[in-house]
């Protein structure tokens, strides 16, 4: 977002759990306070209930389809889960409409780098992401 400079912010809707729900916004406002470079693209945050919320319901149903295309890319499509590894009508409308532009995966090293640098419990330290150059999409 940064080198786009559109000038957005991402808005946060996240699902209401048991487990999860009572902690979530201090989480939220501790991530904006240390990263203060990725917190002017930090918009608003709320709970509601994947159940009554129908743009939660959507993200679960986009997200789905990103998944699936990702691991059918990746090869790493599971035959145990009966799914047709084609790509279905549901994601072509979601890229047609240029509404997806871009998937990528964190693989193993870069995984084990975001826990060097971060630390159990602690919020993490998302400032470096926006440096973040990407250069490869997943080809689907």
């Amino acid at each position: 977002m940064k080198h786009i400079n559109t000038g957005d912010h991402v808005a946060f809707v996240c699902d209401e759990d048991e487990e999860h729900s009572p902690i979530a916004h201090d989480v939220y406002r501790e991530v904006k306070k240390k990263n203060p470079n990725a917190a002017k693209y930090l918009g608003s945050f709320g709970t509601a209930s994947d159940h009554k919320c129908e743009p939660l319901q959507a993200a679960d149903a986009a997200i789905y389809e990103v998944r699936r295309v990702l691991h059918t890319s990746l090869g790493k499509w599971k035959e145990s889960l009966k799914w047709d590894a084609n790509i279905r009508w549901q994601f072509r409308k979601l890229a047609d409409r240029k509404m997806v532009w871009l998937i990528q995966y964190a693989d193993k090293k870069y995984l084990e780098a975001v826990v060097k640098e971060n630390t159990p419990g602690e919020p993490l330290n998302l400032d470096h992401f926006l440096e973040q150059e990407f250069n490869e999409d997943i080809t689907y």
